[in-house]
């Protein structure tokens, strides 16, 4: 949700509180705890592999980011597309 906040991102789709808040209350209710059973050590930001075990093991479709340095560059993790939130917002049609 933080990244909501950056002024880039509010900017990018001007983004409101209200949107915010809208889904805040969306990932409350159509989100699912995922336990971390793999150790992926792939990431050049050892703070980022927790990313992309959380991808793996909670079977993701895709992992969104803004990492263009680390997580982007990888470009997949077990067959799971990492893509930036722009290239999201053109698959979705938002």
């Amino acid at each position: 949700m933080r990244v909501l906040e950056y002024p880039r991102i509010r900017k990018f789709k001007k983004v409101t509180d209200a949107f915010i808040a809208d889904i805040a209350a969306y990932l409350l209710h159509h989100t699912e705890r995922v336990e971390l059973l793999s150790s992926i050590k792939l990431s050049p930001d050892p703070d980022d592999d927790v990313f992309l075990e959380t991808a793996v093991d909670g079977r993701a479709t895709q992992l969104v980011t803004g990492d263009k340095a680390d997580l982007l560059s990888l470009r997949e993790i077990e067959g799971i597309p990492i893509v930036s939130a722009s290239e999201v917002v053109i698959r979705l049609g938002l």
